[in-house]
C-alpha cells in the first residue's frame, strides 16, 4: 500500500469551514495519519461540501496510482437507495 484518500461530505462551501473539517478529522484520524507518515505513505483528506460533491470528487479521482485505499466518508441522514442518482 502507498496511501490513504478519504473524501468527506462536509465543511460548507467556504476555504475556512473547509480547512476546519480537515483539520478536526485529521485529529480524529490521528493514529491512521501518523502510520501512513511513519511508512511514507501518502494520507490525503478532502473536504467537499456537500454529499453529491464529495461523490463526484470519490468518483472522479485520477490519482489510484499514489492511493491504494480510496473512501468516500458521508453521513447517514436517510438510508442509501440502490443505484443512488448523482449527476457526474
Amino acid at each position: 500500500m502507498t496511501g490513504i484518500a478519504i473524501y468527506l461530505e462536509g465543511g460548507g462551501v467556504g476555504a475556512n469551514t473547509k480547512s476546519a473539517l480537515r483539520r478536526g478529522m485529521s485529529e480524529f484520524l490521528g493514529e491512521i495519519r501518523d502510520n501512513c507518515r511513519d511508512n511514507r505513505w501518502f494520507f490525503k483528506l478532502v473536504a467537499c461540501g456537500d454529499r453529491n460533491e464529495a461523490y463526484r470528487g470519490f468518483y472522479n479521482f485520477n490519482e489510484f496510482e499514489k492511493y491504494h485505499v480510496v473512501v468516500l466518508l458521508v453521513d447517514s441522514e436517510e438510508k442509501v437507495k440502490a443505484g443512488y442518482p448523482i449527476n457526474i
